[in-house]
């Protein structure tokens, strides 16, 4: 099927793929039906006043406003904007047919964006997979932060901002993930995020391919500390590996009694690859951070929160969610501006070199990546054999004074590489 576009502006890639996606989320289907059409028109068409009444009074559409900058709305109420996507026939029909909704969720959905409690929350819904990070769902972080800046009126990495929004400015970013429940032999166990999809990782056959892996999760938790807005990470269960890096990252960081931090990222042959290091040195000390990934440690609730990695520890999840609404609450009676300010400081403080530590990481990722170590531990997940290190390794470059010096990083270039590939193929009309 296809899927048309009526914008008053010409509708960049990003964008058309946005609205691809987030039509059939709408609609809850995984594709378009043979012979079907969606159509998406301009908010300014679309909108009625219930949806309105939601966004505030003080809202008001422009007439290149597309469907994509609402769309963190879907998982709200499905009768509040059944009017903006609709099929085709139903649209033109005279006998008024119903428009799809969203009665019935699209289970096979990764990522969820709602705004509620004045914040806007990302959602990891991978069951199948124990939440585990695939190279498509960090892409999708990407872009689900891409569109919440975007409906905001703030500038991306691809784009000018606005001269108006489409949602209420939020007074945080809330990260958090649907907890997963299995059975194990020594018990029930409970994970939040279990680290890479090892199966998804174990495609890759090169170190330059596990190196643009990371450095796309990497960028994206540095993409975090640069929100004008606080991050609250919100844990519940066990964080392992690349999990245990996501949730040692943003501003604020909540966690149930019985989540738990795990470090293996060693005990595979692997380092911290998302920037981790020089995460961790700043919050507990290059000792400390020393102890915990040398020794492979495993944290419990309590120990994060004295070493100072969690910020604070609740009894479990309604707590946890009450806690987050305090935090919340607290945020709003608070001067928007003053907190950009504030967080802007705090990157500067411990960022001097935007991105040089993270950057040497990655390289450093990418060289170990394939190890006879980590090549036998993802050969469990039908690896391929992965390309000899010496072939691939960066070689060293000659100073001005004669000196040798690593090239510089290509962090970005990677991650932008990364990007490119994980994003699927869509065709519109």
């Amino acid at each position: 099927g296809k899927v048309q576009i009526i914008s008053p502006r010409k509708v960049t890639k990003e964008e058309a793929y946005q609205a691809f996606l987030s039509a059939l989320n709408i609609l809850s289907l995984t594709t378009v039906e043979t012979g079907k059409v969606i159509k998406i028109m301009p908010v300014r068409t679309a909108v009625k006043g219930n949806l309105k009444t939601f966004l505030g009074s003080s809202w008001t559409p422009m007439t290149d406003e597309i469907i994509t900058q609402i769309v963190p709305l879907k998982y709200i109420d499905a009768k509040e904007i059944q009017s903006i996507v609709t099929t085709a026939d139903a649209a033109q029909s005279s006998q008024g047919k119903s428009a799809m909704t969203t009665d019935q969720k699209l289970s096979s959905a990764e990522l969820s964006i709602t705004f509620q409690w004045h914040a806007c929350f990302l959602t990891i819904h991978r069951p199948d997979r124990g939440n585990s990070l695939s190279p498509r769902l960090i892409a999708d972080l990407h872009r689900a932060l891409d569109l919440v800046v975007a409906s905001l009126g703030l500038p991306t990495e691809n784009s000018p901002p606005e001269n108006s929004r489409t949602t209420p400015t939020p007074v945080a970013l809330v990260i958090t993930a649907s907890p997963v429940e299995s059975a194990s032999p020594k018990g029930q166990s409970r994970t939040w995020v279990a680290g890479g999809d090892l199966k998804e990782l174990a495609k890759l056959t090169s170190p330059a391919e596990g190196a643009r892996f990371a450095a796309s999760a990497s960028h994206f938790l540095d993409r975090l500390d640069q929100l004008p807005w606080p991050v609250i990470i919100a844990i519940d269960g066990d964080a392992i590996g690349g999990g245990a890096e996501l949730a040692v990252a943003g501003d604020i960081r909540l966690a149930t009694a019985s989540s738990r931090l795990l470090w293996k990222q060693i005990r595979v042959g692997l380092a911290t690859g998302f920037g981790s290091a020089k995460r961790l040195v700043d919050r507990i000390g290059v000792s400390r951070a020393q102890d915990l990934l040398f020794g492979e440690k495993t944290l419990t609730a309590d120990d994060a929160h004295r070493l100072g990695l969690w910020t604070e520890v609740l009894e479990d999840r309604q707590q946890l969610e009450n806690a987050i609404k305090q935090r919340l609450s607290g945020l709003c009676s608070l001067s928007k501006e003053a907190l950009a300010g504030q967080k802007q400081m705090f990157w500067s403080a411990t960022r001097s070199h935007p991105g040089a530590a993270a950057d040497a990481e990655i390289d450093v990722f990418q060289k170990i990546w394939g190890n006879p170590t980590h090549q036998a531990f993802m050969n469990q997940f039908g690896a391929k054999k992965i390309a000899a290190l010496s072939s691939l390794a960066p070689s060293p470059t000659s100073s001005t004074n004669g000196a040798t010096s690593s090239p510089p990083s290509n962090r970005i270039t990677l991650e932008r590489n990364f990007l490119s590939s994980a994003s699927g193929s869509f065709t519109s009309t």
